[in-house]
C-alpha cells in the first residue's frame, strides 16, 4: 500500500450530513477509553524499544493492524519529505525499524475504527485542529556539516529535530480536514514537499485573535505537541495561564468533540496528575481517559 493509494473513500466511513458539510460523530467516551488502554499497552513496548530496553516489538505490532499500517504509511511520508530537501537527497536512510511519534500513534490508534486496504480514509468527515504541528523548515541548525555525516541515523535525527508536520499531514491524507497551527512557516526553498493540510503560521499568544475567523468547528483538537514547545511555555507558563488557553479552545470545539492533550505538568507524579485534572477542570473539560496522554470532552455548561 503506497502513499498515493490513499484516496478518500466515503463508502467506508460512517458519516452524518450537516447543513454545510459532512461531519463525523466522534466515538463514545467509553469506546475511546477502552481503545486508549489497548493502544497504550502497545505504545509502552514501543517506548521501551526506543529506549533500548527491549527488541523491536514486531509480533505485537502485527497484532494491531491499524498501528502496523500507520507505521508503514508514516515511513513513506517521512521518506518523501526528506527527499524533497537537498540536505538529504541522494542519501539512503534505513527506515526498517523507524516508528513515528507515539503521540501520533495514540491519536490515530484511538480515533480510527479501522485502517487498511479496505478503508484508506478512516478519518473522513473529521475536522481536526493540530496545535503545535511543526513545519517544514529548519528548527535547530545541524551540529555538524552534512558532508561530515557518517551514520544514516544522524540524517533521520536531524530531520526529526526540525519538528516536521508529520501528524497534521497524515491526518489530512487519511481523510480528515486538518488545520495545523505553528509559529513557524514552511520554507519552500528548503523543502519542496507540498503539504495537503492547511498550515497557519501563528504565534501561540495570537491564537485567541485567530479563533473568530474559524468557519467550522472541530470534532477533534490535538494539543499532543504543544506543552513541550518553548515558544508556548514562554507565553503560558503557569497552570492558570494554561487553563485559560485551553478554555479559549472551547469556542471552536464541537459540543460533542474531544481534545487530545499531553500532560501540562510533568513528571507524572500523583501531585502532578492532580494538578493536571485541576487545570482541565478549570478549562471546562472532563477527563475521559488518563494515561501517558489525556482524552478530554467539554463540560456541558448549559446544565443546571
Amino acid at each position: 500500500m503506497t502513499a498515493r493509494s490513499y484516496q478518500v473513500n466515503q463508502a467506508n466511513s460512517k458519516i452524518r450530513n450537516t447543513k454545510n458539510l459532512n461531519q463525523r460523530v466522534v466515538p463514545a467516551a467509553s469506546v475511546l477509553s477502552r481503545k486508549a488502554q489497548e493502544v497504550e499497552l502497545l505504545l509502552e513496548e514501543i517506548v521501551r524499544f526506543q529506549l533500548g530496553l527491549q527488541e523491536y516489538p514486531e509480533a505485537r505490532i502485527e497484532q494491531h493492524s491499524t498501528i502496523k499500517n500507520l507505521i508503514s504509511f508514516s515511513k513513506q511520508i517521512i521518506t518523501q519529505m526528506m527527499r524533497s530537501n537537498n540536505r538529504y537527497r541522494g542519501y539512503k536512510v534505513d527506515t526498517q525499524n523507524l516508528i513515528p511519534s507515539v503521540k501520533l500513534l495514540f491519536l490515530i490508534g484511538t480515533l480510527c475504527e479501522d485502517f487498511g486496504y479496505m478503508n484508506t480514509s478512516p478519518l473522513y468527515g473529521y475536522n481536526i485542529l493540530d496545535l503545535g504541528c511543526g513545519a517544514l523548515s529548519t528548527y535547530i541548525e545541524p551540529e555538524f556539516p552534512f558532508f561530515q555525516v557518517k551514520k544514516e541515523e544522524e540524517f533521520l535525527n536531524q530531520f526529526c529535530k526540525d519538528h516536521p508536520p508529520l501528524g497534521a499531514e497524515i491526518l489530512q491524507i487519511l481523510g480528515a480536514r486538518v488545520i495545523g497551527l505553528d509559529p513557524r512557516a514552511h520554507d519552500k526553498a528548503e523543502y519542496e514537499y507540498q503539504t495537503t493540510y492547511k498550515h497557519r503560521a501563528i504565534e501561540f499568544n495570537k491564537i485567541k485573535e485567530w479563533l473568530p475567523s474559524v468557519e467550522t468547528k472541530f470534532e477533534v483538537i490535538s494539543c499532543l505537541s504543544l506543552f513541550n514547545k518553548y515558544d508556548f511555555a514562554y507565553h503560558y507558563s503557569t497552570s492558570r495561564q494554561i487553563a485559560y488557553f485551553l478554555n479559549t479552545l472551547r469556542s471552536i470545539l464541537m459540543p460533542k468533540g474531544i481534545l487530545y492533550s499531553d500532560p501540562p505538568e510533568t513528571p507524572c507524579t500523583p501531585e502532578a496528575r492532580e494538578m493536571n485534572r485541576r487545570i482541565f477542570q478549570q478549562a471546562g473539560f472532563r477527563v475521559i481517559y488518563e494515561g501517558y496522554f489525556y482524552i478530554l470532552e467539554p463540560i456541558d455548561t448549559t446544565l443546571p
